[in-house]
């Protein structure tokens, strides 16, 4: 009877023994081909959506690249000239 329970403890049982049939019976008898497919579409559909959101990241960058520089040298100007509007206004108001 040693001989039985030593052979036992030798050979694996459960998960050890057949690890993907076991994840198939946690699955119910659901054939995950279609589901590995389905993954595998949403992981392209979503590198495609990375891809163009990356483009359009790059085409704000640029823009704002064109637009910042000019408009940093405007908002000064545009700064002085409110400033020298208001001081005017008043000059006016106070002689009429």
């Amino acid at each position: 009877m040693a001989d039985d329970t030593s052979a036992s403890h030798d050979q694996p049982t459960g998960s050890a023994a057949n690890p993907i049939g076991d994840l198939l019976s946690l699955l119910g008898g659901i054939n995950p081909v279609p589901v590995l497919v389905n993954l595998a579409q949403s992981v392209a559909t979503l590198n495609d959506t990375m891809k163009e959101l990356n483009r359009a990241v790059r085409r704000v960058n640029d823009l704002l690249d064109d637009v910042e520089g000019p408009i940093r040298e405007m908002v000064p100007i545009a700064q002085q000239v409110a400033k020298q509007a208001k001081t005017t206004i008043k000059k006016v108001d106070g002689v009429v």
